[in-house]
Formats: structure tokens, sequence, C-alpha cells
């Protein structure tokens, strides 16, 4: 399996499902387990070989652990979900989180994407640009 491992990280320089953009590790897989495991779902195959590469990331040089998304692909796996299915019903859930954080968003002042201060950004590249109807 490593081999598999070192190729996609070879040839896509990362692995879906594994490391996080700001943070390494991501709080939701506790939770995600404990409650899995009240529903018989955490020994499962596909988490088991989720946990598996987890380990071997870990151990080799990546140091990448397993993100949300590999850890919800390995449920519906083992629930017999097909990839497509897997792949139409997280497109869905994906989604159905949009809403609520345009509409929080649009109430924020314009210009503003990031929930952490402006004065906390060290930007340095080209000063703001004008765009039309801004004043």
């Amino acid at each position: 399996m490593l081999t598999a491992i070192e190729e996609e990280l070879h040839s896509n320089r990362h692995l879906a499902g594994y490391g996080r953009p700001i943070v390494a590790e991501d709080e939701r897989i506790e939770p995600l387990m404990k409650r899995a495991a009240t529903l018989g779902l955490d020994g499962g195959f596909h988490v088991q070989a989720a946990f598996r590469i987890e380990r071997m990331l870990a151990a080799g040089r990546w140091r990448l652990k397993m993100n949300y998304a590999a850890l919800v692909a390995a449920f519906w796996l083992d629930l017999g979900m097909t990839r497509h299915e897997c792949e139409a019903l997280n497109a869905t859930v994906f989604l159905a989180g949009m809403p609520p954080v345009w509409l929080e968003a649009r109430l924020q002042a314009p210009g503003l994407l990031f929930p952490i201060p402006l004065s906390m950004v060290a930007y340095e590249g080209p000063a703001p640009r004008s765009w039309p109807g801004q004043s």
C-alpha cells in the first residue's frame, strides 16, 4: 500500500483526505469515531485502512494526518456505497454547508474573507484595487 501512497504523493503532491492547510490534526476525528463506535461503524475495513494510511504517513517523511474527508468516505464505503454514490453525497453535504456561511459572511464588512482580524494578516502584495461600484 505504501507504494500507491508514494506514487500519489509524487504525482499529485497531496493525498486526498490527508493533511489540512492550517492545523495538522483534524479536531473532528475523535468525536466522529466516538459516535461511530456507538453505531458499530468504527471497525469497518475502510475505516481501518484509513487509519493504516495515516500511520504510514506519520511513519514516513510526510507527517500528514487524516482529515474529515477520508474518515467520512471510509464510513460511506463501509456502508456499501459506490465511489460515485460517495462523490454525489459528498457534493450534497458540502453544498449544504454553504448557505449558512454565506448568510453569516454577508453581515461582515465588504472585503473580509477569513475569520481572523485583518490586522493579523501580513500582506506584502500589490496595494488593494478599487472595483466598479466600490466607494
